[in-house]
């Protein structure tokens, strides 16, 4: 059954709460003292720096501003601009350091202003009372957590990331230039450089002497070794007497598979393969030398191979092979002269040649950088992020990473699934999981590991992970700020502790059955992996299937029927269980199953069409910034009959990002949802738009909240009903999606971060709008002679949904 459409009504403004500062109290005579010393010292620094690096670039003044509360980022930073300071970065969320550049060596005008907010003087004297301190950064902040735990050898030459921070185009290149002289006059070299709307960075290979050098410069902000990429051993084993289909039809959507390359004439394969490529520059070899890419890609095509095992073999999507590594002495390798960034954006400008190329999968990760919060957006899914701004039709899906089998103890397995909720390193979320335009993809158990299976002549105990429960080795979120992630979770794999000497091994009997890229000397066409690697592809094989059925769809919608169709298994770890079966359990514990299994595993068989007692009804639409927009959904009034019923909506939307905000995303959308008259509603947000006094409607409960919500771009919330606490369905459901501009330019004043002023964004003849889809997801599991399908559609006008490929944001030249 087609699924239905929403009814969208008019927008209204949103009142724009005033923000209120609370000014902390303090002696203004001490710290303009103490201020005027830290300056001093700074001003001093600076023109030793003149001194040392004179003769390869003209330094430029960097320092740190530190605040004690969170700031209006527009105010501050014009009164900085006022001083002739310049912010480059901005923490996130606001409160703690902020980075900025002085043209003014002396600092003579802040130095001003200092002295007359110490005299109780000073107009922006509530600016200035946010600051709680000036200072420099010292080196050691400059170190990654690689290059701390692995230091240099003091004679041997070393390839490094050296990291700048976000300034204008001149003062970058200018620095950049510094550097090579600096490197070059000392035997090294820049190998490789990427510089974007987010990141400035360079790979040099050079000694720790030259590397010191370059630390103390203060345009740089991060200098590290490059992360390493791993992935968890494949066991294969053969099957045979399989049935093969033909050709993908001629306009079937296409998935990149950015990976180890792909075995194109495997038997399963050569079919759907209709481009290789490699990035390795020191060979043209597209074929796959590691086998990860191959199992990768034929989930990708077939979903669950197993079934096509015992159905047949019948290819609907066109694959793309974009090899990114190669077998190294260590395992899968990336070439250590070049920037991965610089790389995967070349080879996403390359598929993106081929029409219809719309998924793009990254079954990898960088376990050398964990997200532990707090902290700006990690830099490979920055990349990925502002290359999916850019190329907005295009869904990314990548693995939320894999805990490395070193680092599964025995006492996890007995603890299990505690550990998981802990806040260690090794269980979280690794560079990329955390992109926000990304499905992040997490692992659960297809099946439980009994007692006496054998691997490698090693005898293996049972699992702890039932059907259904988070594979022990999924790493965990949350993501950026945090927001859910991961957002979605497929079977990934079971494990189980071992008893002579290993701390786990991957169970045959606990894998995935996918490719062999190694068939014809091993003699058989399918291997078994474990791992969030192919839980992901998984989910690219669902988006195509999506994309297939309606071309013209936007990213948003597609990725919001997905996650509209998933929900939590029904079996789950008691601890996680007794949180889902109280209804009033607070966001901040249902936190616990968001950060392992996201929404939940989709439902593929729902998000393509709806059925008697599951509806999906949609909507592409698009907001003006600061404004509320309505859609309404009528039910029957049968709806609310005897049975489990519940009710979801989910928000996608796909905003404009800069790393260096303290806002990462420019425009954030939310929604609330009301059981009330159209009219009802609508007068609510007039007269609020007003402030003037009105009543609430009736506004639905949802699990989660707003506030947790609100943190994302992939939203889903619902609520549970039933005949005693339910809904009015003689009242329609009124969806208000309100839209709040973050840092979007509104007028030609110009706010400089980093460099940058955003007026891209800034159409004098179309209003920034944003765009987005909402679904709404009805099911009525109860009375088994109840078609709610129909009844929904006669009650809203027998609207069927109309894909309008809303794809480029209204307002972006």
């Amino acid at each position: 059954m087609d699924h239905l459409s929403l009814n969208t009504h008019k927008s209204y403004n949103r009142y724009i709460r005033p923000p209120v500062l609370k000014i902390p109290e303090r002696d203004k005579q001490q710290f303009f003292q103490q201020q005027s010393e830290n300056l001093k010292k700074i001003s001093g620094g600076f023109k030793e720096d003149k001194i040392t690096y004179g003769d390869y670039y003209d330094p430029n003044l960097i320092f740190k501003i530190t605040l004690e509360k969170n700031v209006s980022e527009k105010a501050f930073i014009k009164f900085l601009d006022g001083m002739g300071i310049q912010v480059l970065s901005e923490s996130p969320g606001g409160k703690g350091v902020w980075i900025a550049l002085s043209k003014d060596e002396d600092f003579n005008k802040l130095k001003e202003k200092l002295s007359y907010y110490a005299d109780g003087k000073y107009e922006y004297a509530d600016s200035m009372a946010l600051i709680d301190n000036f200072g420099d950064i010292p080196v050691d902040e400059k170190l990654g957590q690689l290059l701390i735990k692995k230091p240099l050898d003091d004679n041997k030459e070393e390839y490094l990331d050296v990291e700048l921070w976000k300034m204008d185009k001149k003062t970058t290149y200018n620095t950049i230039d510094g550097i090579k002289n600096l490197v070059s006059k000392n035997g090294g070299e820049i190998t490789d450089q990427y510089i974007s709307k987010n990141i400035s960075l360079l790979r040099v290979k050079a000694k720790k002497e030259v590397f010191g050098t370059i630390m103390g410069m203060r345009e740089v902000c991060n200098v590290d070794r490059p992360a390493k990429f791993k992935i968890l051993e494949t066991i294969a084993k053969p099957i045979e007497n399989i049935t093969m289909g033909g050709r993908p039809e001629v306009n079937a959507v296409k998935i990149a598979i950015f990976d180890t390359g792909i075995t194109s004439n495997h038997p399963l394969l050569e079919n759907a393969v209709l481009d290789e490529q490699s990035f390795i520059s020191f060979t043209d070899k597209f074929s796959d030398d590691v086998g990860h890419g191959t199992q990768v890609a034929g989930i990708a095509l077939y979903g669950d191979v197993e079934e096509c095992i015992h159905t047949s073999f019948k290819p609907e999507s066109w694959l793309i092979s974009v090899k990114l590594m190669y077998l190294g002495e260590d395992g899968p390798t990336l070439e250590e002269r070049f920037i991965f960034e610089k790389k995967l954006e070349e080879a996403v400008d390359y598929v993106k040649q081929h029409e219809n190329c719309r998924i793009i999968n990254l079954s990898l990760g960088f376990p050398d950088r964990p997200f532990m919060g707090g902290q700006n957006q990690a830099r490979i899914a920055a990349t990925i992020d502002e290359i999916a701004e850019k190329y907005d039709d295009t869904i990314f899906v990548i693995s939320a990473g894999n805990i490395a089998e070193e680092e599964l103890y025995d006492e996890d397995f007995e603890s299990y699934p505690k550990y998981l909720l802990s806040n260690e390193k090794r269980v979280k979320l690794i560079d990329p999981a955390t992109s926000i335009y990304a499905l992040t993809v997490g692992s659960i158990a297809p099946r439980k590991i009994l007692m006496g299976g054998h691997y490698r002549n090693k005898l293996v105990v049972e699992s702890p992970a039932l059907k259904d429960y988070p594979s022990p080795f999924t790493k965990v979120g949350p993501g950026l700020n945090e927001m859910i992630k991961p957002d979605l979770v497929e079977y990934g794999g079971n494990v189980a502790p071992c008893n002579s000497g290993y701390t786990s091994a991957s169970n045959p009997e606990g894998g995935i059955i996918t490719l062999e890229h190694d068939f014809i000397r091993k003699n058989r066409l399918f291997g078994v992996r474990c791992g969030t690697s192919v839980s992901a592809p998984k989910i690219s094989h669902y988006l195509s299937k999506l994309i297939n059925k309606y071309p013209e769809a936007s990213s948003n919608l597609i990725k919001a029927l997905l996650i509209s169709s998933a929900s939590w298994p029904n079996e789950m770890p008691e601890e996680f269980s007794r949180l889902r079966r109280n209804t009033s359990t607070q966001d901040n514990k249902l936190m616990n199953i968001y950060k392992i299994y996201g929404y939940g595993k989709p439902k593929i068989g729902l998000s393509l069409e709806s059925n008697e007692k599951e509806v999906l009804i949609a909507e592409e639409s698009s907001i003006v910034l600061n404004q509320v927009k309505l859609h309404s959904l009528n039910l029957p009034e049968i709806f609310m009959t005897e049975g489990d019923k519940e009710i979801s909506f989910t928000l996608t939307y796909n905003p404009p990002i800069r790393r260096n905000r303290k806002d990462y995303m420019g425009v954030t959308l939310q929604y609330g949802v009301y059981n009330a008259e159209l009219s009802e509603v609508e007068q609510y947000y007039e007269l609020k738009e007003k402030n003037e006094p009105v009543e609430t409607p009736n506004k639905l409960k949802l699990q989660p909240g707003e506030n947790t919500l609100k943190k994302t771009p992939h939203q889903k919330a619902s609520i549970k009903l039933s005949e005693i606490e339910g809904i009015d369905p003689t009242k329609p459901l009124i969806i208000a999606v309100e839209s709040y501009n973050k840092w979007i330019p509104l007028n030609k004043e110009e706010i400089i971060v980093g460099g940058e002023s955003l007026m891209e964004y800034l159409n004098p003849d179309v209003e920034f709008s944003q765009n987005y889809a909402v679904v709404v997801a009805v099911r009525h599991l109860g009375n088994v002679d109840l078609d709610i399908y129909q009844r929904i559609k006669k009650a809203n006008g027998n609207r069927i949904l109309q894909p309008n490929a809303l794809r480029s944001r209204v307002g972006i030249k």
